[in-house]
């Protein structure tokens, strides 16, 4: 049995895409800040949820990757209507890129990768310089990983676009998974 509560959030979470969605066709909300254009969502702060890796890949994925126990992350939805999710998990880096690779897209899709591109330090410094502060706050762990210590990798299956850090010495991953808009 669902409780009011449970179903006013639900409201709320529904509302809030809804409304995302509608300013994402136009062109991006500014506020007026003291006379100074903001973007809103440098303005006003993300709302964050947790979330589960089974959000983003498929049980068939998960199992593939070999993870037994619910990896669970943090998800961000900004007022402009996109969102990210971050996760961090141990998995062995090879299967994580083929699995990746092989996440299914729509042939009309303009863009889409049908394999994990290996992307340089200085394009995750240009990937980082677009996140809001909000997010980027609270993902600083990913946005400042060592770059001596990860490969990079990036995979655009629409509607997602998959970052993924990996550490190939200690199987370590972070992963982020945002809207491509």
């Amino acid at each position: 049995m669902v409780n009011k509560g449970e179903k006013f959030t639900v409201a709320l979470l529904l509302s809030m895409v809804l409304v995302g969605y509608a300013v994402m066709l136009k062109k991006p909300a500014y506020l007026n800040r003291g006379g100074e254009e903001v973007a809103v969502d440098d303005a006003v702060p993300p709302l964050v949820l947790y979330t589960g890796l089974q959000d983003t890949l498929s049980e068939s994925a998960i199992t593939e990757l070999g993870l037994t126990a619910p990896v669970t992350g943090i998800k961000f939805l900004l007022t402009s209507g996109r969102y990210a999710s971050y996760y961090e998990y141990q998995a062995d880096p090879e299967q994580v890129l083929a699995v990746v690779a092989s996440i299914p897209f729509s042939r009309s899709s303009i863009q889409a990768d049908m394999t994990c591109r290996r992307i340089s330090y200085r394009d995750l410094e240009v990937l980082r310089s677009e996140i809001p502060p909000g997010e980027l706050d609270r993902t600083a762990y990913f946005w400042y990983a060592a770059e001596n210590e990860i490969e990079i990798y990036e995979s655009i299956k629409p509607p997602l676009r998959h970052t993924l850090l990996i550490n190939r010495a200690t199987n370590h991953v972070m992963h982020r998974a945002s809207l491509v808009i």
